[in-house]
């Protein structure tokens, strides 16, 4: 069993990982974009930095980022292994509505 130090070590070492990843993220998708077109220096960076700032002090503006970023994030591909096909059919055929809407149809 670890202590209670060892613990908040880990944990710290995790929050210093995610924030290093958010910096990450926000640079590949910045790198991604076509904003060299228009950010022609380190001021303009900031400045566009600053309004983002502003602009995440306004919850509705915030809501709205997040509510796209969840659809971003649900039309992404799903972790983990997909179903088995066998399963899912054999599934199918042993529930009771799949056998009386067939005996029903026909």
């Amino acid at each position: 069993m670890q202590t209670y130090q060892a613990c908040v070590e880990a944990l710290r070492e995790q929050l210093n990982k995610a924030r290093g990843s958010l910096a990450r993220d926000v640079a590949a998708a910045v790198a991604a974009s076509d904003w060299q077109r228009f950010l022609r220096d380190r001021f303009d960076v900031a400045a566009l930095v600053e309004r983002v700032d502003e602009m995440g002090k306004q919850s509705e503006w915030v809501a709205k980022l997040q509510a796209a970023g969840d659809r971003a994030r649900q039309q992404g591909g799903h972790r983990g292994r997909p179903r088995k096909a066998g399963k899912e059919a054999a599934s199918q055929a042993t529930r009771p509505t799949a056998v009386v809407s067939e005996v029903t149809r026909g």
